[in-house]
């Protein structure tokens, strides 16, 4: 289930240098002017439909809705069944872990540099510097200039290479999806 949001991002990365292949087609400024108003079609349904969307019961819990976190859980868990009662057990659980993490609890961020989760910190930051480090989004970045550095010449082609990298992309994402949830994330990470 973690590996399904890096899969949508191949495929959003592949439609993308798809539509540049076919805009590279046509002639003058729409070339370049329609994908990037394409690039907005998403963005302006994600602007409307994001009004729709409930906020979190333990958010709601948290600022005292009561109510609303009731009628939100009954939505999500029995089809709008909000005295049911799982969702009756599900906000007294959500109630008590925020009743307590209000007791008990106090950080910051510096509670992230000691012990002990200086280390779990440290691997992190670690992994997310060594997934840039390997350089592939400056690879997909300067793909085109590479391809043309090699000798392809036409747009079209190099668009072609472009959109081939990122059907490759999609692909070699699929074996984590296949495996990471079966085999365990630490363990595919050693």
């Amino acid at each position: 289930m973690v590996s399904l949001q890096q899969w949508a991002i191949t495929w959003g990365i592949f439609l993308a240098f798809g539509i540049d292949y076919g805009c590279s087609f046509i002639k003058g400024p729409k070339q370049f002017r329609l994908p990037l108003g394409l690039q907005i079609v998403p963005s302006i349904i994600l602007l409307f439909t994001m009004v729709l969307m409930p906020f979190s019961p333990r958010w709601l819990v948290a600022h005292n809705y009561i109510s609303d976190a009731r009628r939100v859980l009954g939505r999500l868990r029995t089809y709008g069944h909000a005295s049911a009662p799982e969702v009756q057990e599900e906000l007294r659980l959500i109630h008590e872990t925020i009743v307590h993490e209000r007791e008990t609890m106090h950080s910051s961020y510096w509670d992230l540099l000691k012990y002990p989760n200086r280390r779990r910190t440290f691997l992190g930051c670690g992994m997310q510097f060594m997934q840039q480090f390997t350089g592939i989004n400056t690879l997909m970045l300067y793909a085109p200039t590479i391809f043309r550095d090699i000798g392809l010449n036409s747009i079209q082609s190099i668009a072609l290479c472009q959109a081939i990298n990122g059907l490759v992309n999609v692909i070699s994402t699929i074996p984590a999806i296949l495996w990471i949830d079966r085999w365990g994330r630490r363990p595919t990470l050693l």
